[in-house]
């Protein structure tokens, strides 16, 4: 083996060790994730209605004073559903990481500086890599301790954080600036304190200093409680909903109605089903789940025609079905299941001719239709060229005889052939008239005059022949198409 062989061959060992390593994500489950790069280790637990076809919100949660990475108390204000949730390390406490042994002999800034390259450049990078994370909906939370340093790393990643949930604690950096103030308007800022909490005046404060940006601050007290939270409060798991899986509810439901309207019922199934399943009080999810069950019945009753249809034999009307509602339902376990029918069909030769013929026909009405729709906007021409093009290709087609039947009859109609004459000669000397007119506004009348006596020579009885000849006078030549 050459060297350079060898080198590959390294590489791709490598390869397969760090995927060997990697760890296995299971809905519903947390899984600890050990990081070299980090020194330390962090937790990462996935939803039980999580799936990897649409993208999900993350909270990443620091933990108070000595305590370890854990993904509580989002874990029970979440009821476990709809985030991604990770429980990150303080990488400065662990002396395996280069960088923690000069931070005793720095300040605060260091430290987070630390913090916020293990948050942006390694697990951030790390989960989405092997989750569907939303990077629109990256959220920084902590309790107590992880309060104060996720107010530093909301205002570090600004630009890129969804929101701050700060609870137990207050602002760390009480009289520094921000960088930036403009990254936190109108940025959702949850501040968390007991009605006893010792931090009660920081939260206060910080939630003061966050409104002045203009941030989109909500501030709660928690009743009868000290340096603790409230994990039923209805005000913080409204607020977790509503900033994180429905934030974008408004546009969800517009590309739905969309997707609806374009015959793209599987897609819009998806949205639907997605927004019920993330609250089963809210209202906008309750009128989701009405949506997703309206075309879940709908689906259902158009599968049951298809499979009616090829248990009576008809299956070129079946396979026809089945294509057009593989089509719709697109995306969606109702478009599987049209395709696994369809391929079913399709396994059977004594069938197959069928369903290309099915096929034929669905392309051939397609065309139809344009057909009759310029047909009955009286676009006699273009009705004819459609009716034509139809017979040229598709002379296999169930509707041939039909159609070519039709087409004979539009033409023996005097007044229709009246009409799509008239129309050729708009279509055609509305073009000519025009290009002979900018040959005379440029001083070539000799070249206008050849687009002109073509007017004349086609459609002699028409207005527009009228109106050539006019401008043939105009630049002096005979108005006879043989005249000079």
């Amino acid at each position: 083996m050459s060297a350079l062989a060898q080198a590959a061959r390294a590489a791709e060992q490598k390869d397969e060790k760090a995927a060997a390593k990697a760890p296995e994500f299971v809905p519903g489950q947390s899984t600890r994730v050990d990081s070299d790069k980090l020194g330390s280790h962090f937790i990462v637990y996935v939803p039980p209605n999580y799936t990897p076809d649409r993208t999900w919100p993350i909270i990443f949660c620091y933990h108070g004073q000595g305590g370890h990475p854990t993904v509580s108390p989002f874990h029970r204000l979440t009821d476990g559903k709809n985030f991604i949730l990770v429980g990150m390390p303080y990488v400065q406490q662990t002396v395996n990481v280069p960088s923690a042994k000069v931070i005793s002999s720095h300040g605060y800034e260091q430290e987070m500086d630390v913090e916020t390259k293990a948050l942006t450049e390694v697990v951030i990078p790390f989960l989405c890599k092997h989750l569907s994370v939303d990077k629109r909906l990256c959220f920084v939370g902590g309790t107590s301790r992880g309060g104060w340093v996720c107010s530093t790393l909301g205002e570090n990643i600004a630009p890129s954080c969804a929101g701050l949930i700060i609870l137990c604690a207050g602002r760390e950096r009480k009289a520094r600036p921000l960088v930036n103030a403009k990254w936190f308007r109108k940025k959702p800022v949850f501040i968390g304190v007991g009605e006893k909490e010792v931090n009660r005046k920081s939260g206060e404060d910080a939630a003061r200093f966050y409104a002045r940006l203009g941030a989109k601050v909500t501030l709660e007290i928690f009743k009868g409680l000290g340096h603790q939270v409230d994990t039923k409060n209805e005000r913080l798991r409204t607020w977790l909903l509503e900033n994180g899986p429905l934030r974008y509810l408004k546009e969800d439901l517009a590309a739905a109605a969309k997707l609806e309207k374009a015959g793209k019922l599987g897609l819009a199934y998806n949205i639907h089903l997605a927004i019920s399943e993330v609250s089963p009080t809210h209202e906008a999810c309750g009128s989701a789940a009405k949506a997703a069950g309206a075309i879940a019945e709908k689906a259902k009753t158009d599968l049951a025609a298809a499979e009616r249809q090829t248990s009576e034999k008809r299956y070129a009307q079946a396979a026809g079905l089945l294509v057009k509602l593989a089509k719709t339902y697109e995306g969606s376990p109702f478009g599987d299941t049209a395709q696994q029918q369809l391929a079913q069909l399709k396994s059977d030769p004594a069938i197959q001719a069928a369903i290309a013929q099915a096929e034929l026909d669905d392309k051939a009405d397609g065309l139809e239709a344009q057909a009759k729709a310029a047909e009955a906007k009286k676009d006699y021409a273009t009705a004819l060229r459609l009716y034509e093009q139809y017979l040229a290709g598709f002379a296999k087609a169930g509707r041939f005889a039909q159609v070519k039947a039709h087409l004979e009859a539009m033409k023996a109609d005097k007044k229709i052939m009246a009409r799509v004459r008239q129309q050729e000669a708009d279509r055609e000397c509305r073009g000519w008239l025009g290009i002979a007119d900018n040959y005379i506004n440029a001083g070539l009348n000799a070249k206008a005059e050849t687009y002109l006596r073509k007017i004349i020579k086609e459609y002699p009885d028409t207005d527009w022949a009228a109106q050539a000849r006019q401008r043939l006078a105009k630049i002096g030549k005979s108005a006879d198409v043989g005249g000079t």
